[in-house]
Parts: C-alpha cells; structure tokens; sequence
C-alpha cells in the first residue's frame, strides 16, 4: 500500500475542546477477490500494528510504516500532511458459529477485538458468539481446539493497573495470565487467559450484552436493563432500565420483589456528589434499596472454600435465607443448572459433600473462597507465550453496524427466577403474596418497544457510569452510580442519546451521538467532572454509511500529524516589498526554494501528536487527537479585521484573556516553544490592529498595556514595519528573507486587505498612529546588543530607519501639538546621537526630509569631518538655511581650530574667511587651534583669496599679538585703502574737509580732534580705517617715515593729523605745532604735543622725560599762541599756556616774545608766578648749599678720626711713603 498525501478535505480538522480530528488511514484496500465492498467493523492497535475486523469476517493486520520526507524542494510551498504506509501482514478468518437461515440475516462479521499483548495473545469475537484466540504480533491462531460460544460481549477488569501498566511493553515480564469477563446469552463467564486458558467462574445470569469491571464488581447490561454483579459473591443489584419511559419503569418497578418498605418508602439515598440535574424526562429513580451491596456481602452471604488449588468448588448452604428486598443481591447460579459448561472451556464437577450448591442460599461463610484462594480447574495448555502487557479499555468497540438480527430478548434474571435444586427460603423472607400480586396488577404493556444500546464507563475506582434515554434522537441521560447502587452525583445530559461512550484522561467523556434528523454524525465532548455547560463539538465527515462509525480506546498511542498546527507554526516568507535589483530578488527566490523544504519538515516534526482514541467509518480510520494549546488558544482570539471601534475592549480583553492564560508557561519542548511564540505574536498583531483603530477610545492603561504585550510577544518588528505602507521600502530582508509563522501572515494579509490606519501615507498618517509606532520601536532598539534578536542586523537596520521617519515626522510643522513636537525633536537628535544602523539610509531620508543640520549630527556621530563640514557649507550657503543651526558660521570655526588635518582646515577656514573675515581669520589666529600656523604663511594666502581677512588677520598680529615686524605691512595697507578712497570717492574728501571747518569753527573749550572725530564718523569704514592708521602711526613701533611721507605728502591738506604724527616722528616739532594750532586749531594737542611729543595727539603715555625738551616745546608752542591770526584767540591761548605751564619758560624769554602792546596785566599771573617760582629757586639753591656745607664738615671729621686710628707711619723709601707695610701697623 503506497503513501498517499492528505488532501484538503482531511487537512482542515474539527476542532472541539479538547479534541481535533485527524486521518490515520484513508481508504484501506480490504477487499478480497471473494468479498467486495468491505469495511471497517473494529479496530485495534498496538505497537505499530494494526488489526482491523471487517464485516467480511476477517481480520486484517496491517503494519504501518511512517512516511518518508520527498526528495528535493517542496514546489507547492504549501504544509502537507502524509499519512503512513501500511503493509498487510496476515489476513485471518476466524471461524464463525452456525446461526439458523431463520435467525440470520447479515453475514457475520468481527465483532470486538481484544488484545493482551503482555501475555502475546488476542481474542477474536465474531458476531457469531464465537470467541477464539491468536498470537501477537504476527497474529497467528493460537489453541485453535478452544473456542468460546455464544457471547455477546468481553471485557477487561478496569481496576487492574498493573496489567493495564504493563500490557503495552513487549519487553515486560508475562504475568500469570489476565481475567477476562465474557458475557453470553446464557450466563456472564470469567476466563484467565495465560499460557492456557482456564474458566474462572461462571454465573448464571442471561441476555448479557455488555459490561465493565471494576475489581469484584461489575456491571452488566442486558437489551433492557442495568444491573450491578458480584462475581465473587454471585450477588445482583438491578439498576434503572436503558429505556426510561413511563412503561418501562412501572414494568421495572412491578418486574422485582417489592418488600414492606415498598408501602412505606424511605427518602431516597442522597446523592454523594452535588446534583446537577433531576432524573430526566420524568422517569422514576431506581427502587429504593434496604441494603447496600456491602451489607449483602457481610449479612447474606459467607465466604467459600476450595477443596484443592485446582478445583472450584461450588458452595454449600449452611441454612436457609431470607429473600432480599429490591436493593439487596440476587442469587445467580454460578454454572447451569445441569452442571455442564456452557462456553467449550474445561471445569471439573463442583460440589460439597455430594450435593449440588444451593444458588439461591448463600453458602457457609467458611466456604467462601477468596479472592487469591480461587483457581481454576486444568486445561488445555495451547503453546505459544506473549510478552506485552495488556490494558484495561474503558469501553468497547462494537461498532454501530453491521450487526446481527437481534433474537428474542432474553427474559431478565429480574424476571428470570433461576433455577437451582436448594431448599426454597423461610416462608418469612418471601414478600407478601397479596403485595406481589398487587406489583403485577400495575405492570403495563409497553405501546411501542425501543431498544436502546447499553453504555456502561468506569469514571472512578468506585463508580459507574450508564445512561438511559426514550429514543435514539432523543435527548440522553448519563446516571452515576457507586458499586453498592447508589446514585453518587448528579446526571449528565446529553444531546442525543449516546451510540457509545469513551472516558479519556483528564475527565473528559466523549459520547458518539446517534444521527440525529440534520444527518450529522458527530462526537459530543465535555468533562463529566466539571461545569458541563461548555462542551464541544467534533462533526465527523461521514458521507455515507453513516450508521458504520465506531470509536475505540485502543491499546497503544499512535502517532499524527497536525496538519493545523504545522499550517500555523510552518515559517514562511513575507515580501513586503520588492529590494534591490533583479538578481537580488532571484536569489532570495533561490534561497526560499530551499528553506521551504527545511521548514516543511521542520513543521512536520513539531506537528505531531499522539492518541489511543481511534474512529473509523467504511474503509477509513480517523484519530481523536487533543487539540494542542495552539489550536484551543488560536480558537480563542477574535479575528475581527473590520477596524470597526465598537467592540473594541471587548476584543481586547478577550486576546487579554488568552494572553494571561499563558502567562508565566516555560517552554518545555520545541513545539511548546513555538506555540506561545505564535500566540504572543498573534495576539500582538490583533492588539495592535485595535489600538490602532480605536486609540482615541481606549484609556491610557489599555493603551500601555496593549503596547506592552505587542514589544513582549517576540514579533519581528519588520512585520509590524510593513503593515505600514508608508514605510514598506524601509523593511530590510537581507539574504534570507523576512520569515514568520504562516499563521502570523494570514494575519499580516487580512490587515493589508482592510481599509485602515495602515494604508495611509506617511504625511497622512495620524500623530496618534506614529506616536503608538514611535514608542514600540524605541522599546525595541532597546534591545540592541541581545544575543536573542534573530536576523538581529536586517532587524535593527529596519528599526532605526523606521524610529527615525517616525520622529521626522512628528518633528515637523505638520505636527500641532507642541509638547509632542518638542519631545520629538530631542528624542530626535538622541537618536542621532546615539548612532544608526542605517547609516547610508538614515542620509537619504534626512536629505528626503531636508535636515541638513540633523544630517550633519549624523556625520558627527560617525566622525566623517569632511561631511560635516561640508553639510554646514551647504546651510550656510543655502537661501532657506536651516533654523537650527544658530551661529553656523561661529560654530564651524570652533569646529575648524579642532580638527587636526592641515588641509581640511586651510580649505575650510579661507572659505570662512572669505565669508566671514572678522571670524574666519580666528581660523588660524586662535591659541586654541590643533594646528599652529607661520603668520607669513597665513597671509601669503589670505591675501590671495580672502583679501578683508587678511587686513583682520593682519592687524591681529600688530595690535593683539604686539608683532612689531608686520606694522609697515599694516600701515602700509592702511595707507593705500585711505588714499584709494579719497583718490576715487569726492564724497570722502567733501566730509574729511567738513570735519576740519566744523573742529576749527567749535568754541573753546572742545574736544581733541581724535575725540572729534570719533564721535561723528558714525561707524564708517574710512573713518575706522583712520582711526587705526592714526594709532598705529603714533605707536613707538619703528617705521620708515620717508616713504609714508612720499604717499601722504599730496593729501597733506587733508590727512593733517596724519602729517603731525609723522613730523613730529623727525623731530620737526616746530613743523607740527604750526599745523597744530593754525591749520587745525586743536590747542589741547597741541600742549599734549609738548607735554609727551609726536605720539601724544592719540596716546597719553609720557614719551619726554626731561623738563628741558618740554620747555623748549613750550617755548615753540609760545611763538604759534602769539602767531594766531586771531588776536582775541592768541591773547586767550597765550595767557592759558603761561598761566599753566610757565614754569617751564623762561621769563626772559617770555618778556622778549610778548608784544610791547600788551598790558602788564595779561601777564601779571605769569610773572608773579615766575617771581614766586624764582624766590623758591632761591630758597632751595641756599638750602642746598647750606647742606653741602654741612656734609663737607662730616666728611672732614670722619677723616680726621680716621686717621688718628691709623696713626703715623714711618716711610723708609719713597715707595714705601706711598705702600706702608703692614708691619707698621
């Protein structure tokens, strides 16, 4: 049988909670070259083997292989689901019971099938009655001489946890053999199925059809009614009938012994757990009981002895008993009455003391066997020994057809008084005959018979489970009840009366429905344990033979593959956008080609589940899988993509729910990984759709919520990216591709479809909108550096270039709110700062945007000097400019004396100069600069290209820098722009000789002419010019005059103050006071001329140190006063100089210089002055001598001590006269 891929009609599962369908076998080939139209009638697995009975009355055993992966790329991109290969091992047709024409009207088919594999056998039951048996694996008949007639139904002790543990491993050691409860048409049998099989015990009690176990107790079913069975004790307690209608339950209640509480009832027991619901459709309780079971046990019955290991022995009564009301045991014969076997298996003969045992009495309680005491008798010992251990299934697997021709019911062992040779009991323990016919005369006839299929589960250790119901469509009820009969909790209602009942693990109860008048087949799934309003719901996809299906618990897990769960954790590609050129594009074809096989089988691995729980309809089989997390939390999230805001929270709230309900779950395997990785990201998706949608609706703790399970569901924020129109080209794939799970782009694909939030343009998309992506992708730049960041290069790259359109955006007029703009731009240039991944990208979109200045930040962040420079060129060059570069022109010179590369700054800085001079010289002036350049250098090349900041350059080094060395250069520049001008520009000389009119024509006292004209050259260049030629000429600074003489002589009517600077540097003092005082009338210049010399005109440091070189300028100074033209101004001057500064002239002098004409009072101050000032010459003159005199006299005297300490020498030669000795001394 080759390998078939699942097609679309199984892919997409039933889900239900908790359970998901899934296909194991799609249309096994079990026809034979005699039968055709063969299906499926029962199944069971184990250990990779199959063993399917058909209605051909065969059973096939079938090996599956698992599917092998395709060789190659997957072509379809698409996730598949391949279903295994099945190889048919053996083909077996156990043989069948003859059954009358009459009686017949199907042909037989394989019934149940039951494996115990720890002791490598199965049996094999035919709906014939017959029972065989085979080997396992291979399925070989084994004991072909045994075979067990006339039973209905076989059954596993379900309280057996060590055989149901290690029934399923082969390697286990074999037990000692495994019971098995048979029931037949004529009595319920116990077999022990080892290396032989044996007859445990056999109790008569007919029309069994099906059962479960639990320990001593079980409970059986006839066509019509429940009851519970003490196999030990052969005890029996009737329960409700499978048909609950008001005949059937007055037939119940008049069908059994009623005693006297029957006219007095007691309350009914109350139920041990809480009740749920009443008993349904009106339908009376089960009969009240005096007794429960345990009470049977102790007071009806006593135990039983075995003669020998080997042999059963029935019991012995050891008096008579009472008989038991409605709710105490029933004695059922343990054999048939004639003591033969009924079922084909070995016994010996029991009895005690040569007679027959008294199934009515119960026996002596020393006969009792025990539990561990009871053997069966020996055998026939078939060959052939297993090695698995077996299981306890909690539920058959007779399926719904084909079926047997039902014969005429059995009567109820209710009804059924069995038959048995002891004594009848005490005339006091029988129930009133006056009361027994009263129960008779109110039995009625059912109008219509309903048969109904028994169910009976185990639920707990103590419990059993069975339902009732009026009718195959109608509603059902499901009744708990304890091993002693009594109800336990409440009843569980179905939706229609139940086919078959299967309990998993976890409490969940699944209940195959009868088909009801919709024609669905579909299995109802809820926890019996818990609330029962939730329930799910697990259509079949039966389309014909609806009547076909059967389920099965069988005996080993079988593996699937969720086609639902690799359809939303499978990776698959999202383009969002095309990159790059033509080749690019192909070879991240190329490369998504190749993944999509890895991802394929990597969905595949992670898609698998396994499950006991097997269906089957025709030729197919199916898996009730439980639904992964995945698939019961996906269910969950709303997948509304209208935008529409009504609703909103309550959309939120319930992706909230989900949320918290995985909330804290570690991953312990891959696919758990991946499960709470795709709900996070989902639910992150749908979160972000709402608040999108309805930001301005939701509070700002739902807001940051919502925000905050969208950066903590792991999403790759490029998805998220490319939901955004506007910023789709931003998306980077790099070599791989962007790659989500497929369930993720289903998503990302319904959100692209809808007219939303996400499809306007950048300019048009809402502050609110990029405010709510402005915050997410700075939470994830956050994470830079996390070795957990998959494709962590192409993500941040993204990211930064995304964070940064974003903040552009708010960051411009288009943005209203002011505090928003504000946050913006300094989130903005921290982002700059902080430096961008999309370095080459972040350049185009500030270009884009035309923030050159932000761009300029960038080059900073990376250290590209020449960028920047360049960019500020550009802004300070540009007619808009750019508002935030404040002082540009200042900030690129403190950027310029930084930087250390010679020929970026000469570049740069001649640029600046050009422009700016007053600050483009400080260029390579500034102390501070990185590079110290030769001032000859810099004006070399100043003076080519940047002539203004050459003149700057130029008087920084004489005034600031005192460098003497270049004053001619600067004078000689000053001098040539000051005759340029008057040379070419009338309107200059017109003011400079209106400047001399209007100084000349102020009154006395004025200003100094410097003061003069300081005051009103108004800031005019020329006049500023001047002014700096002036104190430059009046420095000390050494100079050759002749040849500024030569250039100012020709302009000496207008450059006046120039020409006494310069005369009185020859000493032509006589040459400037004249100038001074009658062509430009500046007499205050003039006393400071003499009081200082040349420099003083604009200085006021004392040049002259000597009084008498100040006397003889004083003294010219005179002869100009008496020389003015205006007799009144001469008087006036004169009479000043004399009163102020005539002791430095000589009366003489003065006298003779004065005109006869004047009178003495003129001068009167003058000359009493000099009087006084020669009196006081006088005076100090006598003083000093007197001094003098007295200084001589000390001079003497000290000599003259002196030389009487030394006293007289004695001089031997003339030489010694001069050189006394020192002897002398």
């Amino acid at each position: 049988m080759s390998s078939t891929t699942q097609d679309a009609h199984h892919q997409r599962p039933a889900v239900a909670a908790p359970y998901t369908l899934q296909i194991l076998a799609d249309s096994l080939p079990l026809d034979s070259s005699e039968e055709k139209d063969v299906k499926i009638t029962c199944v069971e697995a184990w250990d990779g083997n199959l063993y399917i009975g058909t209605s051909s009355h065969e059973v096939v055993h079938i090996v599956a292989i698992p599917p092998t992966p395709h060789p190659g790329p997957n072509t379809s991109n698409e996730f598949t689901v391949e279903l295994p290969t099945y190889i048919q091992g053996t083909r077996q047709k156990p043989a069948a019971s003859a059954v009358p024409a009459s009686q017949s009207t199907t042909k037989p088919f394989i019934k149940q099938i039951l494996l115990l594999a720890n002791q490598g056998r199965a049996l094999v039951l035919s709906s014939t009655g017959l029972l065989t048996f085979y080997s396992l694996p291979e399925f070989s008949p084994a004991w072909e001489t045994v075979k067990v007639k006339d039973i209905q139904f076989m059954v596993l002790d379900s309280n057996d946890y060590k055989n149901q543990e290690a029934d399923n491993d082969r390697n286990a050691p074999q037990t000692e053999g495994v019971q098995v409860l048979l029931c037949g048409k004529k009595n319920v049998r116990v077999i022990k199925v080892g290396e032989d099989v044996r007859l445990i015990r056999r109790i008569d009690l007919p029309g069994t059809i099906h059962a479960a176990r639990q320990g001593p107790i079980s409970c059986v079913a006839t066509e019509t009614d429940y009851a519970l069975l003490d196999i030990e004790n052969s005890g029996k307690i009737s329960l409700p009938s499978i048909v609950s209608s008001s005949e059937s339950s007055e037939l119940s209640n008049a069908s059994v012994e009623i005693p006297d509480e029957r006219r007095n009832p007691s309350p009914a027991p109350s139920s041990k757990g809480s009740s749920r619901s009443s008993t349904p459709m009106g339908t009376k309780s089960h009969p009240p009981r005096t007794s429960s079971l345990q009470r049977a046990r102790s007071n009806d019955f006593s135990p039983r002895s075995t003669n020998s290991k080997d042999e059963l022995k029935a019991p012995t009564p050891s008096k008579h008993a009472r008989a038991v009301s409605t709710g105490s045991m029933r004695g059922v014969s343990p054999h048939p009455a004639n003591g033969k076997p009924a079922d084909g298996l070995p016994t010996r003969s029991r009895s005690t003391n040569g007679r027959s045992a008294d199934l009515l009495s119960p026996p002596p309680s020393s006969q009792m066997p025990s539990t561990d005491s009871r053997s069966s008798s020996p055998g026939i010992k078939p060959t052939g020994d297993g090695e698995a251990e077996g299981e306890t299934p909690t539920s058959h697997d007779e399926p719904l057809a084909p079926s047997t021709t039902s014969k005429s019911p059995s009567p109820s062992p209710a009804n059924t008084p069995p038959k048995s040779e002891t004594p009848p009991p005490p005339t006091d323990s029988l129930p009133d005959p006056t009361e027994k016919s009263e129960a008779v005369a109110v039995k009625p006839k059912p109008k219509e018979k309903v048969r109904l299929k028994p169910n009976i589960i185990t639920p707990t250790a103590t419990e059993f489970l069975i339902t009732t119901g009026t009718g195959k469509c109608d509603p059902g009820v499901g009744i708990f009840v304890d091993i002693n009969g009594d109800v336990t909790r409440g009843t569980i209602n179905f939706e229609r009366y139940p086919e078959r009942l299967l309990l998993d693990s976890d409490g969940w109860l699944l209940s195959l429905l009868s088909q009801g008048p919709d024609n669905r087949t579909m299995i109802e799934i809820f926890k019996w344990d818990e609330d029962q309003e939730e329930r799910g719901i697990v259509e079949l996809p039966v389309e014909e033979d609806q009547a076909g299906v059967g389920i099965k618990d069988v005996k080993s897990e079988i593996s699937f593959s969720v086609a639902d769960i690799g359809k939303r954790l499978m990776f698959v590609r999202i383009i969002p956008t095309a990159q790059g050129g033509e080749q690019t594009q192909r070879n991240l074809e190329l490369w998504e080609e190749s993944r999509m096989d890895e991802e394929i089988q990597a969905a595949r691995r992670i898609s698998g589940a396994e499950s006991r729980i097997l269906l089957w309809n025709s030729t197919k089989i199916w898996g009730l899988v439980r639904s992964p997390p995945v698939l019961n939390l996906d269910g969950r999230l709303p997948m509304d993509f209208s935008g529409n805001a009504v609703g909103a929270k309550a959309r939120i709230q319930a992706v909230m729910k989900v949320l918290k309900d995985v909330e804290g779950h570690q991953p312990e395997t891959e696919r758990h990984f991946h499960e709470l990785a795709y709900i996070r990201q989902k639910s992150g998706m749908l979160l972000l759709a709402e608040l999108l949608a309805s930001s301005h609706s939701l509070d700002t703790g739902t807001v940051a919520a919502v925000e905050s399970v969208l950066l903590e569901g792991g999403l790759d924020p490029r998805v998220v990216v490319a939901l955004f129109p506007a910023f789709k080209k931003e998306v980077v794939e790099g070599k791989q591709g962007l790659w989500v799970y497929a369930g993720i782009k289903q998503v990302y694909d319904a959100l692209l479809e809808r007219d939303n939030k996400f499809s306007a343009e950048e300019a048009d998309l809402e502050t609110a909108t990029l405010m709510i992506l402005k915050r997410y992708l700075a939470a994830w730049r956050s994470k830079k550096g996390f070795g957990s960041v998959l494709d962590e290069k192409e993500v941040f790259l993204t990211v930064d270039a995304v964070l940064l359109s974003v903040l552009l955006r708010l960051d411009s007029p288009m943005t209203t709110d002011a505090m928003v703009k504000a946050s913006s731009h300094e989130e903005l240039y921290k982002l700059v700062d902080s430096g961008l991944d999309c370095y080459e990208r972040a350049i185009e979109i500030l270009e884009e945007h035309n923030r050159l200045y932000l761009l300029s930040w960038l080059y900073q962040s990376k250290k590209k000097v020449t960028e920047v420079l360049q960019t500020w060129r550009r802004i300070l060059e540009s007619e808009e400019g750019d508002d935030e570069f404040v002082d540009g022109e200042e900030r690129m010179k403190e950027y310029l004396i930084a930087r250390r590369t010679k020929e970026l700054v000469l570049d740069y800085g001649v640029w600046l100069a050009s422009r700016n001079p007053d600050i483009g010289f400080r260029v390579f002036a500034d102390p501070r600069a990185r590079i110290k350049w030769e001032p000859r250098e810099v004006l070399d090349i100043l003076r080519e290209k940047a002539p203004t900041a050459y003149r700057k350059y130029l008087e920084h080094l004489v005034h600031d820098n005192k460098i003497v060395e270049y004053a001619k250069d600067l004078m000689s520049m000053y001098l040539d722009e000051l005759l340029s001008t008057l040379e070419n520009d009338q309107d200059t000389r017109d003011v400079l000789e209106a400047s001399y009119l209007s100084y000349r024509a102020l009154e006395a006292p004025k200003p100094t002419y410097r003061v003069f004209i300081e005051d009103n050259s108004s800031g005019n260049r020329w006049w500023a010019t001047r002014l700096r030629f002036l104190d430059l000429l009046a420095d000390e600074t050494s100079y050759e005059v002749e040849p500024l003489l030569q250039k100012i002589r020709p302009w000496q009517k207008l450059l006046v103050a120039e020409l006494v600077i310069i005369y009185g540097k020859e000493s032509r003092h006589s040459e400037a006071l004249k100038i001074l005082c009658h062509e430009l009338g500046d007499f205050d210049t003039a006393v400071n001329y003499c009081l200082f010399g040349a420099v003083s005109i604009f200085k006021t440091e004392r040049t002259i140190k000597t009084k008498e070189e100040q006397s003889e300028l004083f003294k010219l100074l005179l002869s100009e006063f008496l020389a003015l033209e205006d007799a009144e101004v001469s008087v006036k001057q004169t009479c000043s100089l004399l009163q102020r500064f005539g002791s430095w002239l000589n009366v003489e002098d003065v006298l003779d210089a004065i005109p006869e004409s004047w009178p003495v009072c003129l001068v009167s101050a003058f000359l009493t002055t000099s009087l006084r000032y020669l009196i006081k010459e006088k005076n100090e003159a006598n003083i000093a001598k007197a001094l003098s005199r007295s200084i001589n006299l000390r001079v003497t005297a000290d000599y003259v001590d002196k030389c009487d300490q030394l006293g007289p020498t004695i001089q031997d030669s003339e030489h010694d006269a001069f050189f006394p000795s020192l002897d002398s001394k």
